[in-house]
Order: structure tokens, then sequence, then C-alpha cells
């Protein structure tokens, strides 16, 4: 009672400094006294902008339910965008959202000012698919004057997946536009559409020859998917994985496609770019076992000269689970004979994952255990812990680094030796998850 009485007195201090700093102490608390919240709403109308933004993000110490969403969703119109950006973040975090609420901030994309209309986009954007039902009125933004506007109405299209025939021409129109952004965040929310976005095949086609080379890729690989013999859209995807910029954007989205893009994603595996080579791994790694028939590429890319690709491979190996197990044999070598510790251990965790040459795996993390770098001591016992039953040979170097001066390498150390000893008969069977690589 003393402490609610205290901060009811800041917050109607006649001090702004005293009325920020009893806001922020709300922010993120739990549990306030329900007293308080009537003086925070009230905050809502303060004459300073901060105090209206700082009485937002105390509302969160809350449940935020509808009359006060309501609340928060004018604050949208705000003229400080310091109070709107507060606004956009405390609604964004809304679920479910009372259909009241969300026809409230679908109201504010009709209004005049810019900003408003932006900052009710952002919201609708981060909701997600549950903005599906004022999917209409965001593809009419589209053809706003505002680029930036245009631009977020085609994001927040892209963030619900555009299903209806308006969304899908409004977006394929969006294709020309004279702005890039705008073009560029069309075709990615066409890429959501699936097979529906052959509606806009046209449209697409025309982008191919795009000035934005990501523009075009992205189309590129939307008409490749839709059509495997459009020869227009393989040729501009090839002749991106030669180039840096777009030779990555194609890796990945090439990998999405599955195991149809094969040949181009050899081709990307042996790009002269590095980074198309990693975007290709690290796009196979998104996939998980659905990239099991990219296994001998991964296992060859274990031997790339560059240690990023090697690391991104080893990691997409691990992904991909009992399907790579034939890649023991050289997973087993990066552990051992990889020139960069983090890959060492990463081909640890994979042998692990994977359950075989577990023998080597935990040879490997011990002696990274023996690092001078604490986030791969740290990084060698979590893999070690993950191993259970099977790393027990590791219990007496995990007990030494039990002493270890940093704290983060102690409390590791202490959490597999849990593990490891408590591991009972229900054990984690070969490809069956064991541990998970926070790098």
């Amino acid at each position: 009672p003393e402490e609610a009485q205290r901060y009811a007195s800041d917050l109607t201090a006649p001090e702004v400094e005293r009325r920020e700093r009893a806001l922020g102490g709300l922010h993120g608390s739990v549990g306030p006294p329900a007293e308080l919240l009537p003086i925070v709403i009230k905050c809502l109308q303060d004459p300073e902008p901060s105090i209206r933004a700082g009485a937002i993000g105390a509302l969160s110490a809350w449940p935020l339910e509808k009359d006060r969403a309501l609340l928060v969703t004018r604050a949208l119109s705000d003229d400080a965008a310091d109070v709107r950006d507060a606004a956009v973040s405390c609604l964004s975090g809304l679920e479910p959202v009372p259909e009241e609420v969300l026809r409230a901030v679908a109201s504010l994309l009709h209004v005049s000012g810019t900003t408003v209309r932006s900052a009710a986009l952002e919201v609708l954007m981060n909701w997600g698919v549950a903005s599906r039902p004022v999917e209409t009125a965001i593809a009419q933004l589209l053809n706003d004057a505002e680029s930036g506007v245009r631009e977020t109405a085609a994001a927040a299209l892209e963030a619900m997946g555009p299903t209806s025939r308006a969304s899908l021409e409004a977006l394929g129109a969006a294709v020309h536009d004279p702005d890039w952004a705008v073009r560029l965040a069309a075709v990615w929310a066409l890429n959501e559409a699936g097979a529906a976005a052959s509606a806009v095949a046209a449209d697409l086609d025309a982008a191919l020859a795009d000035s934005d080379r990501r523009v075009c890729v992205q189309a590129a690989a939307i008409l490749w998917r839709l059509d495997p013999a459009a020869e227009d859209a393989r040729a501009v995807l090839t002749a991106a994985l030669g180039e840096e910029d777009p030779g990555t954007l194609a890796a990945r989205l090439l990998a999405e496609t599955g195991a149809r893009a094969a040949p181009l994603l050899r081709l990307a595996l042996n790009s002269r770019s590095r980074d198309v080579r990693a975007a290709a791994a690290v796009g196979l790694s998104e996939r998980g076992e659905q990239a099991a028939w990219a296994v001998p590429e991964l296992t060859r890319a274990l031997a790339d000269p560059d240690n990023i690709v090697r690391g991104r491979a080893i990691l997409a190996l691990a992904a991909v689970g009992a399907s790579a197990r034939v890649a023991g044999p050289e997973l087993a070598r990066a552990a051992l004979e990889d020139d960069n510790a983090y890959n060492r251990v990463s081909a640890g965790y994979a042998l692990g994952r994977l359950g075989v040459h577990e023998d080597v795996a935990v040879r490997a993390l011990v002696q990274e255990l023996r690092s001078g770098n604490e986030e791969l001591r740290e990084q060698a016992a979590q893999y070690l812990g993950g191993l259970r039953q099977r790393g027990r040979d590791a219990i007496p170097a995990l007990e030494k680094a039990l002493r270890s001066p940093s704290g983060r390498v102690r409390t590791a150390a202490a959490a597999a030796l849990r593990e490891i000893r408590n591991a009972g008969v229900a054990e984690p069977g070969p490809g069956q998850d064991r541990s998970r690589p926070s790098r």
C-alpha cells in the first residue's frame, strides 16, 4: 500500500521528471496495484508527449483488454512520433485481436495524415493473418500517394498472405510502381500467395526486366515455382547465382523451392561468391528434413575453402536429420580437423544430433572445453549435455569446468553433468534432436 501511494503521488506530480520516472517503473512490472490503472489511463491525455508515450508503455503491466486497446488505438493518431511508436509497439502484441479493435485500427487507413496511415498499417502488418478481414482496405493503399504507405501496405499483405483477387491484382499493379522499394515489397507479398500468384503472371513476367535485380530475382523465383518450364525465369536465376547480392537472394529462394531446384542449387553451392554458397547452405538448413536430397552437395561443401560456408553446411546437415547420417565420416573429420574452432564445435553437435561417431563428438567437444574462448567452452558443455549418457566419457572434463572462472561455463557444465547423470532409459534415438546450436 505504501508503494502504491508513492506511485500515485508521483504519477500526479507537477514535475514531468517524476511522472516519467513513475511510468518507467511500472513499465514491465508484474502485478501492480489495480488502483493505479485509472491514473495511468489519465496520463494518456497528458500534454507532455513523453508522459503519453510512457503511459502506453506502463499499460503493458496489466492485461490489454479491449477497452484499453481502443484507448491505445487513438494514440496512433497522436502528433508525436514517440507516442505513435509506443502505440504501435503496444498493440502489436495484442492476441487475440478483438474485432472492434481491428476495425478501429483499420478505420485509420482512411485518414488524411500519412503518419497515421503508416502507423495503422504497421500494426496490421504485425498482426499478420489476424488482419485478413480488412485485406481489401489494406490493398487499396497500394494506390496511396505516399510511397512509404504503399510499401507498408504491401508488407502487410505479405505478412497475412494475400488471398483475395483484389489484393493480387493490386499487387500485380504495384510491381510496376515507380518506387523500387514498393516493387520489391509487392513481389515479396506475391511470393506468399503461392499458386494464386499465377493470376498476375504477366506482371511478374514484366518484372524480369526490372532495373532492381532483387525484384527480377524474386519475380523469377515465383514464376519458376509456378512453371518449371519458364525458361526466362530460369535464365534470370542462373545469371543471378554468379552475382553477389542477387545471388544470395536467389540461393535462399531456390532452397524454398525444394528438390526441383537441385540443379540450380548445385550451381549456388559452387558459386564463385562465398556469400552465395553460404546462403544456399542456410536456405537448405531452414528446410530441415525436406532438404534430404541435398545431403551429397552439403557433404561436399564441408571441404569448401571458406570456413563460413563449411560452418553453414555443418549446421544444414544437422538440420536434415537421419538422412544426413551418411555424412558421418566427413563430419567426424571436421570435428577434429577443421581449422575453425566454431566449426569443430558445430560438427561435434551435428554428430551428436545424428547419432553417429559420438565418440569423436565427445573428443572434439572436450578439446574445446579447454579453449580460451568463453562462448566456445559454454557451447561445448551444452552439446556434451545434449549427448546425455553418450557423453559420460566427458564427465571428468565437465567436472573440471565447474572450476572455470566463467560463470557461463560453470552453469553450462553443471547443467550438462545433470543431463548426463540423470539420463534414463528413455534416450533420444539416432537422428533425434539432443541439443540445439546457440549460434
